[in-house]
């Protein structure tokens, strides 16, 4: 799913055109959806029976408040002041190292099985 909204706002950040920014656009929403399923339960699996469950989901879902948030005055900042291009590549700059940090913490994982 990262990697579906890393494409997508790759194609929406160098998009030539209003057509090529909808399939961005497409890709991205799809990705942000798979994770929006994926993520509760990739959580509920790994705190199944434990206490902390609740603060965890409590944590995701207030990470969405935040993040919306942070991207509405910082990207709005950046899109009023230099363009919605350096917009985009702010966020494909975001999304690329969410996606490397991801990769990193699974890779730490798969070593201690």
């Amino acid at each position: 799913s990262w990697s579906l909204l890393l494409v997508g706002c790759a194609v929406m950040a160098l998009a030539p055109t209003f057509l090529v920014l909808c399939l961005g656009r497409l890709l991205l929403s799809i990705g942000l959806n798979v994770h929006h399923v994926g993520a509760p339960r990739l959580l509920a699996s790994w705190f199944r029976g434990r206490k902390e469950f609740g603060l965890v989901m409590g944590l995701y879902t207030w990470s969405y408040t935040i993040g919306i948030f942070a991207s509405l005055n910082a990207l709005g900042f950046i899109g009023e002041h230099y363009g919605w291009r350096p917009a985009m590549y702010t966020v494909v700059a975001l999304v690329a190292v969410a996606v490397l940090a991801i990769g990193w913490f699974i890779a730490r994982i798969v070593q201690r099985i």
